[in-house]
């Protein structure tokens, strides 16, 4: 059973991803879980290695229990008996850091440092299962994405590919340059017991350099340099690689930590690393967007193809599994590291004709020949493995792997190509390939130069006799034998300078003189710089001698000198010494006596001043200020000059002023602080706020002050409390006298000083009620004392008749009230009584001229009356009442045309909607006309109308509030009734109609999408139904018909490979089933009807050989049994004639068709 057939009982495969020259990757489907994962799969070539087996089952069985979120999860792993070989591990969709870099180049300092972090957690995990990577390149980190993480780092190929090409850090052919790059110098010393977690921290400071910078921490232009410069170099800094300077120089230290070149010196492990990281991550915080475009950027074709050196184990397993397209074969660079000079890591190797370094250049014969630009890429492919296979017959296995690893990039799947790379290998297997002497007198040279610099000559001339014995002779090794010998005669000669020169500073230049003679006795050469400096060491011997003439004669005066000056006797010390001047002359020990001198007597001034100071600080503590200050001046007597102790006595000074006015301020705080509490106590808000304010104004802010300030605020409040308590008793009491505006007032007030107090509004709304339950009681009196005034008025006039029917109205409008029952007792005893004379009837006349606002002829009658009655003060009076009445009158005319105009032309603005100027208008009528008549009523509509407007304001707003919320969750269908019902308003505002118009757009997108998904589901539902039923045909048409409506939606895409698989499948099973009919008719010698069931087969597998076979078998078996029958009848010459016609078809020595001619031959003998 093949490999492929042992998994699809578990996994459905999908797509195949990529093939290489040690195996495939494909692209499943677990079938149980539905999850998409990955599986390789070993060539058959390597599966029956039993090494690889072995150590491919050790390291899945350690990497298969790693659970980590930043590792790629290796779910399954087979290596069995059956030589099936393949592992099972996590789909991940996105990109490495190298192909990072390659977009946007470096990216943002917070997503490098988020990039690093998760690294350093994968590491970390690894670390503290006890597993070295070992492997840490930008192809080994891929960042990727979910739905909750916009960025998620996966470590890959935890030494899997290692595995599968050995145990060693090397690959098979003993080389080491794809990883060179990223590897530790213990790595390239191949001191492998030595390798740890710090060594994956320096190949993951090396990526966090590229990353930072996209440049390669070390300059180097061959392989040889380059394992130097990570042995002995420093990493360039970063003011070379980072021109914007946009890397701070904490995290600089950190990654040169990381890169250190002792272990010691670098972080202990990935997580002390990562918390080395912590606060700059804070500093620099990662924003998701800054990665966002690196995923969807799409990769263009590029001028250059990068071929990536194939001695590397990652690129080797890059070369045989890496997931991506063939790039295209534009241009092949050549180069020994041509992935890092095409992205600035490297400088690029010295092209033909430049002059390149002897001792670390890469044989001409490693790097495959430049071909011509003109040449097409099957002629490139076919001279570089021509070259391949020469070089491999030369032994020059190395040198042939580089021409393959570039036929591979050109073309992965040229069997040539990978015949010849298993070639090398069994060669490399067969004959191990040790170093080549470049290589190896490279790495001593760079050895050799870094000793020569640490100056270990010893170990530097060990090392060149070490690598001449086992290399020969080498005029580079002779060059840097040279230079040791130079340098150990420079080191000679500067040792006895050094010596001589010791010898002079200790005061022995007898010493330092015959050292000197005996060098240049022993080098038998003059050399300048020794004879200088033996001079000079003469010299020194001559000034000795004259010196220990001069070293009595001043001791003895050095020795008085230091008694006067134990004595603090300075002047006796002074005279001795001019004493000794006299005796000696002008010597530097006597000016170190005087300089000693000056020295004491400064330091007993010193010690002096030093007290005083001392004592000054201790007075300023205890805020002694004027005998600080007397102290300092003193000590500014003892040193004048000194500007320390002149600074001192000015700040002393300064602070007894602030001191002074903090004792002003603090008294001027406790006298306003006790004026303000005084004022509280007695009540005097005002006054107490006056007086704080200026304390403020005075001291600024201090606590007591504030404090104060909180005290006033709560009697404040108190007093307010207080003033709305008395106006709610106020207020009541008013009501209690019917006395409702007061009352009002009074509420009013107490609801401006009380805001936050719910019953007072109550309390007022029911007062208000009040009030117009009180006036409507008065106004039904106003009108009964109105019918009384009236009817006694008509009775005075001996009206009687119209007096009962006044009376009567009132009944009606007022109800049975005492004073009207009175008043109809009246009207009845005046209807028992006479009529009166002549007076009482213009009396009567005269009354009903009033009634009829006739007042010109009622007083005619009056004054009739008075001409019969003359003097009667009765008719006085009513002449005077009907004078006053018909003035009174006239006015309420007048008032009442003004107040209908008024109110007609107040409801024409409520009308036209222009509520403000109603409200205007109708405050200023009121004033003038009062409330009475029509405008009481108009008051109650514009009241009515401002309430309304006021109700529909907060309502729109409510509406619109509501569907903006409904639109900003895509919810139009709830919002467009409130938007309509805003739209109806009077309010409305043009907002309202374009929230309208968005909400019907985005009730079509809705609908539109609704209906979109509704017709995809209704298409892959029929697609669906038509490939349960087998109806391809049917589920081909509808599929055409999805593809064209919905193009790549991922749904049809699936419908259409089920399809694929589908349809393949009814081919295959079809095709199987005419081969089994045909040669089911075939045994039945049914042969037409097998040809013709061969020939359907045929059209649907032209290329298959099983039906190409049997569409050749059937005629000549057709032949042979016609033939047959026409012997078994006995028509042997029908049966030759028909043998002849078959073997003209199918030839004589067709074996079906040569034992009948022997039988046709027999018969016809």
């Amino acid at each position: 059973m093949s490999t492929i057939e042992h998994i699809e009982g578990k996994y459905e495969i999908l797509e195949r991803i990529k093939e290489g020259g040690m195996g495939a990757i494909y692209k499943v489907r677990h079938r149980l879980l539905d999850e998409v994962r990955v599986i390789k799969i070993l060539r058959s070539q390597l599966e029956g290695d039993q090494d690889i087996r072995q150590r491919f089952a050790q390291e899945a069985r350690v990497a298969i229990r790693l659970r980590h979120p930043n590792i790629a999860q290796l779910y399954d792993f087979s290596v069995d008996d059956e030589d099936n070989a393949y592992i099972v591990m996590e789909f991940i969709d996105g990109i490495t850091i190298e192909e990072l870099l390659g977009r946007i180049g470096p990216p943002p300092l917070g997503v490098a440092i988020e990039i690093m972090r998760q690294s350093l957690a994968a590491l970390g995990h690894l670390h503290k299962k006890g597993i070295i990577h070992r492997d840490i390149a930008p192809d080994n980190l891929m960042l990727t994405r979910t739905d909750d993480e916009p960025l998620v780092v996966k470590l890959i190929d935890m030494g899997i590919a290692k595995v599968l090409k050995g145990s060693s850090a090397q690959t098979i052919a003993g080389t080491f340059l794809g990883k060179v790059r990223y590897s530790s110098p213990e790595q390239l010393k191949g001191e492998n017991d030595k390798i740890d977690a710090r060594s994956d921290v320096y190949s993951l400071g090396v990526v966090f350099y590229e990353l930072l910078t996209n440049r390669s921490p070390f300059k180097a232009s061959t392989i040889p340099t380059l394992v130097a410069a990570h042995l002995y170099n420093q990493p360039l800094p970063f003011t070379e690689t980072d021109r914007e300077h946009r890397i701070p120089q904490q995290l600089g230290a950190i990654v040169l930590r990381a890169l250190a070149k002792e272990q010691a010196e670098r972080f202990p492990s990935a997580d002390h690393m990562n918390d080395a990281l912590a606060s700059l991550a804070a500093e620099f915080p990662f924003e998701p967007e800054d990665i966002a475009r690196a995923f969807v950027m799409p990769d263009g074709p590029t001028d250059r193809i990068p071929i990536k050196k194939p001695g590397s184990t990652q690129n080797r397993l890059d070369r045989q599994f890496a997931v991506g397209t063939t790039p295209q074969p534009q241009e092949t660079p050549t180069t020994a590291i041509p992935q890092a000079e095409e992205r600035g890591l490297l400088p690029p190797l010295p092209r033909l004709g430049e002059e390149a370094s002897p001792p670390l250049a890469v044989p001409p014969q490693a790097a495959p020949p430049e071909p011509p630009r003109e040449l097409t890429v099957a002629q490139q492919i076919s001279s570089f493995l021509a070259s391949a296979e020469k070089l491999i017959d030369l032994g020059q296995i190395e040198e042939a792997k580089l021409q393959i690893g570039t036929v591979l990039q050109l073309d992965p799947d040229n069997p040539k190509a990978l015949r010849l790379l298993e070639k090398a290998d069994a060669h490399t297997t067969a004959h191990p390939v040790a170093p080549s002497t470049t290589q190896v007198l490279a790495l001593a040279m760079a050895e050799a130069e870094a000793l020569l610099a640490r100056g270990e000559l010893a170990a530097a001339r060990e090392l060149v006799d070490k690598v001449e014995a086992e290399q020969g002779l080498s005029r580079a090794l002779e060059d840097v034998r040279a230079r040791i010998t130079k340098r150990e005669r420079q080191l000679a000669r500067d040792q006895v300078l050094k010596q001589a020169d010791e010898l002079l500073h200790a005061g022995k230049p007898a010493a330092a003189v015959a050292s000197l003679e005996e060098f240049l006795a022993a080098t038998g050469t003059r050399d300048r710089k020794i004879e200088s400096f033996l001079q000079r060491a003469h010299h020194a011997l001559k000034e000795l001698e004259e010196t220990q003439l001069r070293k009595k004669a001043l001791e003895d005066a050095e020795g008085a000198i230091q008694l006067a000056i134990d004595g603090d006797d300075f002047t006796s010390a002074r005279e001795i010494l001019d004493a000794a001047r006299e005796r000696c002359g002008e010597l530097t020990e006597l000016d170190a006596m005087s300089r000693r001198i000056e020295e004491a007597e400064q330091r007993k001034i010193e010690s002096d001043v030093l007290s005083l100071l001392s004592e000054a600080r201790a007075l300023t503590d205890e805020k002694r200020y004027d005998e600080a200050i007397d102290t300092l001046e003193h000590a500014l007597a003892l040193r004048p000059q000194d500007d320390g102790i002149r600074r001192a006595l000015a700040a002393t000074q300064r602070a007894q002023k602030r001191w002074e006015r903090e004792q002003e301020l603090q008294r001027a705080v406790n006298e306003a602080a006790a004026r303000v509490h005084e004022l509280l106590a007695a009540g005097r808000l005002d006054e107490a706020a006056q007086a704080l304010e200026a304390a403020f104004g005075l001291v600024g802010e201090t606590e007591e002050l504030s404090a104060l300030r909180s005290q006033l605020a709560e009697a404040r409040k108190k007093v307010t409390q207080r003033r709305v308590r008395a106006l709610l008793r106020d207020a009541a009491r008013f009501v209690e006298q019917n006395s409702f505006p007061s009352a009002i007032e009074r509420l009013e007030e107490a609801a401006t000083l009380a805001p936050d107090d719910e019953e007072i509004p109550v309390i007022l709304v029911k007062t208000r009620q009040a009030q117009d339950e009180y006036d409507e009681a008065q106004r039904q009196q106003a009108i009964i004392q109105t019918a009384v005034k009236e009817v006694r008025f008509l009775l005075r006039s001996g009206r009687l008749d119209a007096a009962e029917e006044r009376l009567a109205r009132a009944l009606v409008e007022c109800g049975d009230a005492m004073e009207l029952a009175t008043l109809r007792q009246r009207i009845g005893a005046l209807r028992d009584q006479e009529r009166e004379a002549h007076v009482k009837l213009l009396l009567r006349e005269a009354a009903g001229c009033v009634e009829g606002f006739l007042f010109a002829e009622a007083l005619a009658r009056i004054e009739q009356a008075l001409r019969l009655k003359p003097g009667d003060p009765t008719l006085s009076e009513f002449q005077d009442k009907i004078q006053t009445a018909w003035w009174e009158h006239e006015e309420s005319e007048r008032r009442r045309r003004a107040r209908e105009a008024a109110a007609a032309g107040i409801e024409e603005l409520l009308v036209a909607g222009d509520l403000e100027r109603a409200v205007r208008r109708l405050a200023a009528y009121s004033s003038h006309l009062g409330e009475e008549g029509s405008l009481p009523a108009v008051r109650e509509r514009v009241e009515a109308a401002v309430r309304a407007q006021h109700g529909e304001e907060e309502r729109l707003a409510s509406l619109v509030t509501e569907a903006r919320r409904a639109l900003v969750a895509q919810d139009p269908e709830h919002a467009l009734p409130l938007l309509e019902e805003a739209t109806g308003l009077r309010v409305a505002s043009a907002e309202v109609t374009v929230l309208l118009a968005e909400a019907q757009t985005q009730q079509a997108q809705l609908a539109e999408q609704r209906k979109r998904k509704q017709e995809l589901l209704d298409a892959a539902t029929t697609v669906e139904q038509r490939l349960q039923t087998g109806e391809l045909h049917e589920a081909e048409r509808a599929l055409m018909l999805a593809e064209k409506m919905f193009g790549g939606e991922a749904a049809v895409r699936g419908l259409r490979q089920r399809y694929d698989q589908q349809l393949s499948s009814s081919r295959q099973l079809r095709l199987v089933t005419l081969i089994e009919e045909a040669r089911a008719l075939a045994d039945a010698e049914q042969f037409e009807k097998a040809i013709l069931e061969t020939q359907q087969a045929q059209s649907l597998d032209p290329t298959n050989p099983e039906v190409r076979a049997l569409l050749a078998e059937l005629p000549r078996r057709q032949a042979a049994a016609s033939v047959e029958s026409l012997l078994l009848r006995g028509l042997v010459d029908e049966a030759a004639r028909a043998l002849g016609l078959a073997e003209k078809l199918h030839g004589p020595a067709d074996p079906l068709l040569v034992p009948l001619r022997a039988r046709i031959e027999q018969r016809q003998r």
